[in-house]
């Protein structure tokens, strides 16, 4: 797997959790649980949501 496919789909991973992160928080806020259990992280996100979660550390 060349190192730019990689990168594309670690990028893609991170805005799928911002992208979950925010129907939550829309949900919360509306008063709702949600209706669906959230999907599952696939299993190769893991460096994703390190890096995920070092970038929310900063803000």
């Amino acid at each position: 797997m060349s190192d730019q496919l990689r990168e594309l789909q670690r990028q893609r991973a991170l805005a799928q959790e911002q992208l979950g992160w925010f129907d939550r928080e829309i949900m919360r806020e509306g008063g709702q649980a949600p209706a669906l259990p959230l999907p599952a992280v696939p299993p190769d996100t893991g460096e994703a949501t390190r890096a995920a979660e070092e970038i929310l550390a900063r803000y």
